[in-house]
């Protein structure tokens, strides 16, 4: 089936012999013009004829008829010629669409000539529909805005549509363009279908016939969640060890290695998440210790543990929403060199063998000086032993000095069993920690001895002569 156009087209034709000779009728149309708000073509025919030789046209009659049924009659004389004309209306279909046929009849009563044909023809599609052109990509505080092409100048729908959702204006004015002026409830309602920080959104235009959507047009873009980040300002931190407390009399002051961080959102301080995401949890942050609690409207600790280090450091706090968008609030604290006590021990038997057993003890300790002033000192160093495999003796004092980080005491001098093993211990206690060292003192071995066997010699417990004993018999 031919598509009409602006030129003529044959549809349909029909031939007739009488005699030697022959002749030919053709019907042809054409696209007159279209009319997009009414949706109808309008449509020029004609009946034509061409002769082979001779044939009278006496006697003829002839018709000619479109979708409006306009005919007509002529009488043909001389053949190769046009007989008649027609135009008429035919209108499309909803979706733009249309065909037709057209048909003539050819009689003559004097040689028995009579038929009808006909032929049929589609035409261009009338466009009906809106269609989009062009739409933005927005942000939650924007609006959005959409191009589109109407030439059917027919009533037409638009909408947003959304994770299930849709914002929608319906019978906009035909202006080619459209902004979505939105309310706050709309905005909120865009924002609460967002579960990350940017979500597609379809633009819709919908072509109404007849007062129903029959034909939609889209686009999809992006739009994106700004200015986001959860409300958060504040939290405090302390340090919970109330011996180190106690010592520095002041819960803001941390000691590298015994204070254990602690920090602290009030409900009053708890976060706000923002265009309607929820609040879902904290990290804290210090050094390498990284630690997460969930969101609770109530007040919330979160338990850092000791500080591996000392110095000026930065104990972060960052809240997160349901979208991962975050704030970050920072607070500056010191943490204070400390260390526990170091022992410096030793304990030996005279000349390695003897009973007369002498112990020496030194060391170290963290004055803390805070503001100028030393917090700590070693309050206590002691000492026990036992023989192996048998009980401790009560702890004992050592004669000691203590002054400026140092302390050293006197030797003890003790007599022990030579031909007994013996353990020791030693240990400093400051105000915040102690220390304990492990020492053992073996068997006396003589200066110089031959062994049972008299095969080697040893002096200060080193072989130095191996021999062969010979017996005589």
């Amino acid at each position: 089936m031919a598509t009409l156009n602006y030129d003529w087209q044959n549809i349909a034709s029909w031939s007739v012999s009488k005699g030697s000779a022959t002749v030919n009728f053709y019907i042809d149309a054409k696209l007159n013009r279209q009319d997009t708000n009414g949706n109808y073509s309008v449509v020029d025919t004609r009946l034509n004829s061409t002769i082979v030789n001779n044939l009278s046209g006496s006697g003829y009659s002839f018709s000619l008829t479109g979708a409006t049924s306009i005919s007509g009659n002529g009488i043909w004389y001389f053949g190769n010629e046009t007989i008649l004309t027609g135009q008429y209306v035919v209108y499309h279909n909803g979706d733009g669409n249309a065909s037709s046929t057209a048909s003539a009849s050819v009689y003559n009563k004097y040689w028995g000539i009579s038929n009808t044909f006909s032929g049929g023809f589609s035409l261009p599609r009338i466009i009906r529909q809106a269609n989009i052109t062009g739409a933005n990509n927005f942000n939650d505080e924007a609006n959005p805005y959409m191009t589109f092409s109407n030439p059917g100048n027919l009533s037409i729908n638009v909408r947003l549509e959304f994770a299930g959702s849709r914002i929608e204006r319906n019978n906009i004015t035909n202006t080619g363009n459209y902004t979505f002026n939105l309310s706050t409830t709309e905005r909120d309602l865009l924002r609460s279908k967002c579960t990350s920080n940017s979500m597609t959104v379809r633009y819709v235009v919908a072509t109404k016939i007849n007062g129903t959507e029959s034909y939609w047009s889209y686009l999809d873009r992006t739009m994106t969640i700004v200015n986001g980040n959860p409300t958060f300002n504040n939290f405090t931190y302390k340090d919970t060890n109330s011996v180190v407390t106690g010592l520095t009399g002041n819960n803001q002051l941390l000691v590298k290695g015994v204070s254990n961080l602690q920090v602290e959102i009030s409900s009053e301080n708890k976060m706000t998440a923002n265009k309607k995401a929820t609040a879902k949890n904290y990290i804290a942050t210090i050094d390498s210790i990284n630690k997460s609690v969930d969101y609770s409207v109530s007040d919330l600790t979160i338990d850092l543990g000791t500080i591996s280090s000392s110095g000026n450091k930065l104990l972060n706090v960052r809240a997160y929403d349901s979208r991962n968008n975050s704030t970050l609030v920072s607070k500056d604290i010191t943490v204070y060199d400390y260390d526990k006590p170091v022992i410096n021990a030793t304990v030996t038997r005279l000349n390695n063998f003897e009973n007369q057993t002498t112990l020496k003890v030194s060391g170290t300790y963290s004055k803390l000086t805070i503001d100028g002033t030393d917090k700590n000192v070693v309050t206590t160093l002691q000492y026990r032993y036992k023989e192996e495999y048998g009980e401790w003796s009560n702890w004992t004092d050592l004669v000691s000095t203590i002054s400026d980080g140092q302390f050293s005491c006197e030797d003890v001098i003790m007599l022990l069993d030579n031909t007994k093993a013996f353990e020791f211990e030693v240990q400093a206690i400051d105000k915040l920690q102690n220390t304990i060292v492990s020492l053992n003192l073996d068997i006396g071995q003589a200066i110089f001895f031959i062994s049972s066997n008299k095969k080697a010699c040893y002096i200060n417990g080193q072989e130095i002569l191996t021999y062969d004993v010979i017996e005589e018999f």
